[in-house]
């Protein structure tokens, strides 16, 4: 009896996964040309930017979707999957490119040190345009350096602060570093998916953000089947009033000089 008791008490307790659905999406966005790297060609036992390659498809990259909700619980295991099993936030430098390209961090301090491992074998000198304070730290081949990122702004719930990423020795090398003030954002794939989990029951605003800049803004209504969306960013086109389509097309005659001289030829042919 106690037992079968213990049963029937277990499985009508809730749970926090039941107060909590998805949310998933699609971007409609055009191609971002900006954003594709050069490919890699080998030398020897090296790698080195193959500038003279065509570019790669560019696709649907940089863009940060993000919902109004915080959990401390969660924002440890962001900063434990953004450390990468480390003392702080990491970024890899391997061939010749920031690995990941857009870290995301759930702000809860003034003040934060990203530390960069160089997995190349020549030196890389990173700097953030954005952000002066931090400098720039030159890393010789298997060797670390570290920007600190302080005086951070305040931040709501559901907005972020990014910085870029950049190095003197090779220009097309960019990435992103996202102090975010939610537990609820992910990145959007290379075709403009995303999939949020862990969404709480309610009402929230979702936001779009592209290199830092907000691009769409809405409310959505979670309930216990999730939501699914899509966010169409493309531009419109520009539809003509009735007016202008129904006008008559008015031909504009030639000048006279014109005219004599179609007549006159007219009458040479004749």
């Amino acid at each position: 009896m106690g037992s079968a008791l213990l049963m029937i008490l277990l499985v009508s307790a809730p749970t926090a996964h039941a107060r909590t659905a998805f949310v998933r999406g699609q971007i409609l966005a055009a191609p971002d040309r900006s954003t594709c790297r050069p490919p890699v060609k080998a030398y020897w036992s090296f790698q080195v930017p193959n500038l003279t390659a065509p570019l790669c498809h560019p696709g649907i990259r940089g863009y940060l979707v993000t919902i109004d909700q915080w959990d401390a619980r969660r924002a440890k295991a962001m900063m434990a999957k953004a450390r990468h099993g480390r003392s702080g936030p990491t970024i890899d430098l391997y061939g010749v490119r920031f690995k990941p390209s857009i870290l995301m961090i759930p702000k809860e301090n003034q003040s934060y040190d990203i530390t960069f491992i160089n997995r190349d074998r020549f030196t890389h000198e990173i700097f953030s345009p954005n952000a002066s304070s931090a400098g720039s730290t030159v890393i010789p081949p298997d060797g670390t350096g570290v920007l600190h990122f302080s005086g951070l702004a305040p931040l709501d719930d559901g907005t972020i602060q990014t910085f870029t990423l950049r190095c003197r020795r090779f220009a097309h090398m960019q990435g992103t570093v996202a102090f975010v003030h939610t537990t609820a954002s992910v990145l959007a794939n290379r075709g403009g998916a995303f999939f949020i989990t862990r969404v709480s029951l309610g009402s929230h605003v979702l936001r779009v953000w592209y290199h830092g800049r907000k691009v769409h803004e809405q409310t959505i209504q979670v309930g216990r089947r999730g939501v699914t969306l899509t966010v169409d960013l493309r531009k419109k086109k520009r539809s003509t009033s009735r007016k202008a389509r129904h006008a008559p097309i008015v031909k504009s005659r030639p000048p006279a000089h014109h005219r004599r001289r179609r007549g006159h030829r007219r009458r040479r042919h004749r």
